[in-house]
């Protein structure tokens, strides 16, 4: 499974994406993006990555788990240069996380 590690903004936005929300739309100081009723608050663009800290309060607020950020980035791939192994998926018992996933989405 990819680690809890800092994120680009522009990964971060497109693994919100395929979790559902829209945009990111520019309003106030802070783009946002929009899931059904929820109101997602992304963090301006900045020379660094966005840290673990900042990431789980976004997840927190977006009602995702660490476990389920991290799994959906294991199904799709958005950290750079992160992926999982055949090996991963076996020994850790990931298959069936992911589709039961691929089934809610």
């Amino acid at each position: 499974m990819p680690p809890f590690q800092p994120i680009k903004q522009r990964e971060l936005i497109k693994s919100l994406k395929k979790a559902g929300f829209e945009g990111p739309y520019s309003g106030g100081k802070h783009p946002f993006m929009v899931k059904g009723d929820l109101v997602l608050t992304i963090p301006n663009k900045h020379k660094s990555d966005i840290g673990r800290e900042l990431l789980a309060r976004i997840l927190k607020q977006a009602g995702m788990t660490r476990e389920e950020w991290e799994m959906r980035l294991a199904f799709f791939g958005s950290y750079s240069g992160a992926f999982v192994s055949s090996t991963d998926i076996l020994q850790n018992n990931l298959l069936r996380p992911a589709l039961e996933m691929a089934r809610v989405l």
